[in-house]
């Protein structure tokens, strides 16, 4: 639908496996999981469509993998994954984008291991920005 506030607050998800779908234009929606309480090697994966979202990704644990596929024009995607990563193999973001005139900004560190983004888009006048460290 659209016009739609979500916000979820995940804890004790550790070794999850999370597939979200929306569909829909001008929804906010805000994903935590981590932080106080672990998430290690969560795996997430959301399928977007729609214009005009905002997306708030926050992701604080060990051996996170996201995988996130978005078609839509003029939508804000914020992704935060930090936390120690994995010595198997650290964190990982898969990012698809189709539309026009979206925002990305994605920021991943970790401490242990490599840490893998694979970004594919295609449209016009995107902005995207990508922080990596360690």
């Amino acid at each position: 639908g659209d016009t739609n506030l979500l916000d979820f607050l995940i804890s004790n998800g550790d070794s999850s496996d999370y597939v979200l779908s929306f569909t829909g234009s001008g929804n906010e929606v805000t994903w935590v999981s981590g932080s106080s309480v672990s998430s290690s090697y969560a795996d997430i994966d959301y399928d977007i469509i729609g214009d005009y979202n905002i997306f708030t990704i926050g992701v604080e644990s060990d051996g996170a993998k996201q995988d996130l596929t978005y078609s839509g024009d003029s939508n804000e995607i914020d992704i935060t994954q930090t936390g120690y990563g994995s010595a198997v193999g650290g964190h990982s973001i898969i990012h698809n984008l189709v539309g026009d005139s979206n925002t990305v900004t994605i920021l991943q560190e970790t401490t242990l291991a490599a840490s893998v983004i694979n970004l594919d888009t295609n449209g016009n006048n995107q902005v995207i920005t990508i922080t990596q460290s360690d």
